[in-house]
């Protein structure tokens, strides 16, 4: 081989790397652990587990049960130490208490969640505040 075939050779595979390199840079940006998760395309099947619809958990749930539920994030109340979100699906919504980093707004999530029951005394009436405490988002 020439010299002069052994730069185009060597100019030509440097190019194709280089390639190679750019569109693997891409797909990583594209395809990262953070946009696959916010994508909501992920590679990792979602645990079979038995998600329980909000109207059961507050008409039913003993307290201390632990349920999964599945829903849209709504409003956001960050505190000091912790925050909540309400949990909305098709037949309610919940409030969420939680330690760990607070999803967003409209976000799809899936969680298991330890219920909870607060008693609260209005008007000389008692009602029955039903939260849950995340425990784990799936």
């Amino acid at each position: 081989m020439s010299i002069h075939h052994h730069k185009f050779f060597m100019i030509t595979a440097k190019r194709q790397v280089l390639r190679i390199g750019t569109l693997s840079l891409m797909m990583g940006g594209l395809f990262g652990c953070a946009n696959l998760a916010k994508s909501r395309l992920s590679l990792l099947p979602r645990p079979d587990v038995p998600i329980t619809s909000i109207r059961n958990v507050q008409k039913s749930s003993p307290k201390s049960s632990t349920v999964y539920l599945k829903g849209e994030v709504g409003k956001l109340v960050p505190f000091l130490d912790s925050s909540a979100y309400e949990l909305k699906d098709s037949t309610g919504s919940i409030w969420v208490f939680t330690k760990q980093k607070i999803p967003h707004q409209k976000e799809q999530v899936l969680l298991k969640a330890k219920v909870q029951h607060k008693n609260i005394s209005v008007g000389g009436k008692t009602l029955k505040e039903v939260y849950v405490e995340e425990q784990q988002r799936l």
